[in-house]
């Protein structure tokens, strides 16, 4: 084959990736749209904002709320005032045993970090892995059928609390109502 012959190729083949490859991320990105329009739906306007992108969908409030953040087994860090997030990525769906796995490996460094850390490093360690490898918290298809796992990740997703009470009931609230929505259709 002559170089002008395979360059043809390469970019017909570049172009039919491309092409695959945007259809199958219009229609994620129109599957993450819906959602966020019914986010939208759920949450007070004047207490929460909701910023949808294409595998992503941010939901910030629009009030403040005290975050200590948990530094090491013994210590606990003063409370700063900040926006509470939860922040939804959308990405490959996590085949069932690999999730099945991650899930126990998360459950055995739970335990190190809440009750079984010998040393600080070995806390570190564990809370440095759970920080790294999050669950997906729920599963989506778009409109093509393909599947999607959602991962949740919160202001509070890392031993932290949150106070006073009433600011913590609203943001789980607001958590709640979104674990509805991906939820209320799963038998």
């Amino acid at each position: 084959m002559k170089p002008i012959q395979i360059l043809s190729m390469i970019i017909l083949f570049g172009v039919q990736l491309f092409t695959a490859f945007g259809a199958i991320n219009d229609d994620l990105a129109q599957s993450v749209a819906y959602h966020g329009i019914e986010i939208k739906k759920l949450l007070d306007s004047k207490r929460w904002s909701v910023t949808v992108k294409p595998a992503s969908i941010l939901v910030e409030s629009k009030f403040d709320v005290r975050v200590v953040r948990r530094v090491s087994p013994s210590i606990e860090t003063q409370p700063i005032l900040e926006k509470y997030r939860i922040e939804l990525r959308f990405e490959k769906l996590l085949p069932r045993a690999a999730y099945v796995k991650l899930a126990n490996q998360r459950t055995e460094h739970a335990v190190i970090v809440n009750y079984g850390a010998k040393t600080k490093i070995e806390w570190s360690d564990a809370m440095k892995f759970l920080d790294d490898n999050p669950l997906p918290r729920y599963k989506v298809s778009d409109r093509g059928g393909k599947s999607f796992s959602v991962y949740c990740a919160t202001t509070d997703s890392g031993f932290i609390s949150i106070i006073p009470v009433e600011r913590y009931a609203e943001v789980k609230g607001a958590e709640a109502m979104i674990d509805h929505l991906f939820w209320r259709n799963i038998k």
